[in-house]
């Protein structure tokens, strides 16, 4: 259960340093709680209930009420640095943008720093670089770089283009499992410039919820139809 997580991420979607009225904060979510109910609506959150357990099916929801051009995910257990969004937007803003993806800080249940030495065994290459972009035309060995850098990880650090989403809504339904790989791949297929950023603006909450399904056998098999789908674009 982790519906007293969600008021700490919707706190942090909030409180961005960018123009509230160029943001639209939708909570999709398929119970009801009295605390996070009166929270989101008064504080301007549109509430969207969706009783289906698929978090794909969820994602279409947000996909249909969603108004602008641009869709920043947030988990319920994750939250944003303050400056999260108007970071990403320098790179919105900037030729043919497809993907945005931040590095993230890895913070435990409670929120506080996590020795990430202890986490990540291997030096990332995106520790040496600042910002990367990629495009689908690349050559093959700078794409292979691209995926070496695991680019799908963690849809909270994602902001995307929703027209490359809205189109396959009826793919993205379909899943339930892996929809950061998905959302990826949807993403690098419009031909659009991928962003890695190295700068750290999501806080990424390691908890046995999120630890134990990361490698299970349904999100293998997702990740399988993922990559078949890949190979026939």
């Amino acid at each position: 259960n982790r519906k007293h997580l969600v008021i700490d991420a919707l706190k942090s979607a909030i409180s961005q340093d960018y123009p509230t009225e160029k943001i639209q904060i939708l909570l999709v979510k398929s119970y009801r709680d009295h605390k996070v109910d009166n929270f989101a609506m008064s504080n301007g959150v549109e509430i969207l209930n969706e009783n289906a357990k698929s978090l794909g099916v969820k994602i279409g929801k947000g996909l249909e009420k969603a108004v602008g051009n641009y869709i920043a995910f947030l988990d319920d257990d994750d939250f944003w640095k303050p400056d999260k969004l108007k970071r990403a937007a320098e790179f919105v803003n900037q030729g043919r943008f497809s993907y945005y993806h931040s590095n993230q800080e890895f913070v435990d249940r409670n929120g506080i720093a996590l020795d990430e030495d202890s986490i990540l065994k291997e030096v990332d290459e995106m520790d040496k670089a600042g910002v990367l972009k990629f495009n689908k035309k690349d050559p093959k060995q700078v794409l292979n770089r691209l995926f070496s850098l695991n680019p799908d990880f963690n849809s909270s650090s994602m902001v995307v283009k929703k027209s490359a989403l809205l189109k396959h809504k009826e793919l993205i339904e379909s899943f339930d499992t892996a929809l950061d790989t998905l959302i990826f791949y949807l993403s690098l297929a419009t031909g659009g410039d991928i962003v890695l950023d190295n700068e750290k603006k999501t806080y990424y909450r390691l908890h046995n919820r999120n630890v134990s399904s990361a490698g299970s056998k349904e999100e293998c098999e997702e990740i399988k139809r993922i990559r078949d789908f890949a190979d026939r674009r």
